[in-house]
């Protein structure tokens, strides 16, 4: 019965190619290397692969939707558990430790790559680096016109450069490519990112990123000279940065032209438009000839800066000078803390979290770095504009300025400001001023509406009877300040180095 089945299997095969041949399909074009044949092996693996990955996909989708605070957020947990559910135990499954995870399918061989936004990318879009040659190949990609759309890059491990770096996605001053993709150090650092264009737009590992741009755990090192949009992971940012730290010194030269003063320089990132920075760290000399400066972005406009610290010196000879952002447009800042020294000469502001506020939002932030000035000079904030509020926020160290300067805020710009308020906010130090714009929370106190909750201390008996008759905002010689962990780690990015007066990020 077997025999006479197999015998009729084979008359049926013989039979199938007798009518394709005399139908004129050749042999080749039946079973050659784009034959018939080869092509529905294609079609089966294209299809066996497209189920792999909506089996991903629905994987991840229901993770994030297990998750109990309807944020969703992925677990490793509650991924593996879904895995398991579409795969059994046929997959491995790496947590990145910053909401991004990798993938692999035993079977298949193949990798997927999870974003912290739920994206997955599939084996045939994701490129690892390993070396300094691959990292180039990488950027002629993009600097081409490559943008990386739904793409991750994996950084497999430590890189050294060996010669000057071009930016990814920076062609000319006129001519940038946004890079588009997901870029993952994985915790790895690319050392020796030196850049020497003090004339150059757009200066960083990254020129430009834009609104899907992903850039996760990367750390850099090296000496980085350069001119408009300067930051040492992005120089003008649209997109997310995350759990990135910057090591090199940065340094802007920029000459500008008669009509051309807008030139930022920050730690991470120049510029921040509409993006998202997260976890990230600055520890790198920052020196700015005269424009707006921060520790972590020169300046942000619409965005969101969290769970970030300063501490390294920052100097500049003037615009707006923070800790954190040297200037915030329609920002919420909160989860920060700077202990760097800050020095400025400019007029607009400087303090220790933002320089110039407008319209924003400042929540949970510490700054323990000595400040000094020429004017508007704040342990916060330097100058407010329009509206905003600072809440559960302190100070803890002397204000030095020429003219104006305050514990919290130095300057609220009279008659512009329609909606403020300065909540739980405490100060424990020196105001010194030679002029008589100087308090221990406002400087040009116009208005005690403003304040709420708020407290000051200093040991200099002379200076606070001196301020006390101007000012009914309450002094607590007892004050019981909390240390910088407990004001800044709510969403518990912060862990104890062992010194209360400098946390460190978790993944570091």
């Amino acid at each position: 019965m077997r025999k006479e089945k197999g015998i009729t299997l084979i008359a049926l095969v013989i039979t199938i190619i007798v009518l394709l041949i005399l139908a004129a399909v050749s042999i080749a074009m039946l079973a050659g290397e784009n034959g018939i044949l080869s092509q529905a092996n294609n079609a089966k693996n294209n299809t066996d692969e497209a189920q792999e990955r909506e089996k991903v996909q629905l994987a991840v989708t229901a993770s994030a939707l297990r998750n109990t605070d309807n944020n969703m957020v992925i677990t490793y947990d509650n991924l593996q558990y879904e895995l398991q559910q579409q795969f059994d135990n046929n997959f491995s499954l790496t947590d990145n430790k910053d909401d991004t995870f990798l993938i692999n399918i035993n079977n298949s061989g193949r990798m997927y790559y999870v974003s912290e936004k739920r994206r997955v990318i599939d084996n045939n879009n994701i490129v690892k680096i390993t070396s300094e040659k691959e990292l180039v190949e990488f950027r002629e990609k993009v600097n081409n016109g490559d943008t990386f759309d739904d793409k991750a890059v994996i950084l497999m491990n430590d890189i050294v450069l060996s010669e000057n770096w071009t930016p990814v996605g920076y062609l000319s001053d006129e001519n940038v490519v946004k890079f588009n993709g997901i870029f993952n150090g994985l915790k790895h650092k690319i050392n020796n990112l030196n850049i020497n264009g003090p004339q150059k737009l757009y200066q960083g590992l990254f020129a430009n990123t834009g609104s899907s741009a992903e850039i996760n755990s990367v750390v850099v090192t090296g000496d980085i000279v350069g001119g408009k949009y300067l930051g040492a992971i992005v120089g003008y940012n649209e997109g997310s940065i995350r759990n990135c730290g910057n090591e090199a010194t940065v340094t802007s030269q920029y000459e500008p032209s008669e009509n051309d003063w807008n030139s930022y320089s920050g730690g991470i990132t120049g510029y921040n438009y509409n993006g998202n920075i997260n976890g990230c760290y600055n520890i790198g000399t920052i020196v700015n000839e005269r424009f707006t400066t921060g520790g972590i972005v020169g300046r942000s406009e619409n965005g969101t800066v969290k769970n970030c610290y300063n501490n390294a010196v920052i100097s500049i000879r003037g615009g707006e000078l923070g800790g954190i952002c040297g200037s915030a447009i329609n920002t919420t800042v909160y989860n920060v803390y700077n202990s760097g020294d800050l020095q400025g000469t400019t007029r607009s502001g400087n303090a220790g979290i933002v320089g110039v506020a407008t319209s924003s939002k400042i929540n949970n932030a510490y700054n323990t770095g000595n400040i000094q000035g020429n004017r508007n000079v704040g342990g916060i904030v330097g100058t407010l504009n329009v509206s905003g509020e600072i809440n559960n926020s302190y100070n803890k160290s002397d204000i030095i300025s020429d003219e104006t300067a305050g514990g919290i805020v130095a300057n609220i710009q009279s008659g512009q400001v329609t909606d403020f308020y300065i909540n739980s906010c405490y100060y424990y130090g020196k105001v010194e001023t030679t002029l008589e714009n100087k308090g221990p929370i406002i400087g040009t106190l116009t208005d005690e509406s403003f304040i709420k909750n708020c407290e000051w201390y200093t040991d200099d008996q002379t200076y606070y009877n001196n301020i006390i008759e101007k000012t009914t905002i309450k002094f607590n010689k007892n004050i019981d300040m909390k240390n910088i962990l407990e004001v800044v780690n709510e969403e518990s990015f912060f862990v104890s180095d062992g010194d209360n007066n400098k946390p460190k990020l978790y993944w570091e």
